[in-house]
């Protein structure tokens, strides 16, 4: 391990992510919203039903509420420990495309894909602005280096922690996880032409291993409060990315701009 590069990353870490973190006011509309979700679940005792302005909240999964809750918890509600969150998880994304990068394609492979990845704006501006996405990120990503990790060494536990993951990012931003992580592993799959790798991938124990992590609170839930199945389920996603009613339809190429903006410089 170089320690001049170990050097620059850790002062990247903090010039990026870190610095200043609580310096500034909350951001309308998702930080003042994902600030006062966890605040009220500390104030009720409620850790199953989010509330936001003492209203029901049921379009995200309460995964990082409940860890912005523990942050407030430990450190008392201010901006710093708000943004902690979201902040470590790009510290830990950044870390494990490192350990990985450096495991298969070297140490100085792993310096400047790290490097890269900390000085984009769009993934250092969300670990400062505070929404779901970098939370989602860390899991995303470390549901697919596990992936990659056993189809290389094929080592049970690997696909395991795959599932594992899989379901922490469901509990962060729904059920069409699964969807979007099936079809990256589905894709990069045809690239090796190793489609028939799928019949390796433990899917019933998976499925198993998945649902032992989300289903507990989507049943707890469910049960509580009549009206989340159909809101949650049907309209979040079904409905949200099947039709017009949530004003998210538009062209494709409006990602292009948003795709280049991000990864600058």
């Amino acid at each position: 391990m170089d320690k001049k590069h170990i050097i620059i990353l850790i002062l990247m870490f903090w010039i990026f992510f870190f610095n200043a973190l609580g310096g500034y006011s909350l951001k309308e509309p998702d930080e003042g919203r994902y600030a006062e979700i966890p605040r009220e679940m500390l104030e009720s005792g409620d850790f199953v039903v989010p509330r936001l302005n003492y209203v029901r909240y049921f379009e995200k999964p309460p995964l990082f509420y409940w860890t912005v809750a523990g942050f407030y918890k430990l450190f008392g509600i201010n901006q710093w420990s708000f943004r902690l969150p979201c902040a470590l998880s790009a510290f830990f994304c950044a870390m494990v495309i490192y350990i990985f990068t450096k495991r298969w394609f070297g140490e100085i492979t792993a310096f400047y894909s790290t490097a890269i990845l900390i000085s984009s704006f769009g993934f250092f501006s969300m670990a400062r602005i505070v929404t779901l996405d970098m939370f989602f990120t860390l899991w995303l990503t470390c549901s697919i280096v596990f992936f990659y990790e056993f189809y290389r060494k094929k080592r049970p536990y690997f696909i395991y922690l795959f599932y594992v993951f899989l379901a922490l990012a469901t509990l962060t931003k729904g059920i069409v996880v699964p969807i979007l992580v099936g079809l990256t592993v589905f894709i990069f799959l045809i690239t090796e032409k190793r489609l028939s790798f799928l019949k390796e991938i433990k899917l019933i124990k998976g499925i198993f291993v998945y649902l032992v992590v989300t289903a507990p609170w989507f049943i707890a839930i469910s049960l509580k409060e009549r009206e989340f199945f159909y809101f949650f389920f049907i309209d979040q996603h079904f409905l949200r990315f099947l039709t017009p009613k949530h004003k998210r339809t538009g062209s494709i190429f409006y990602f292009i701009p948003v795709l280049f903006g991000g990864l600058f410089p």
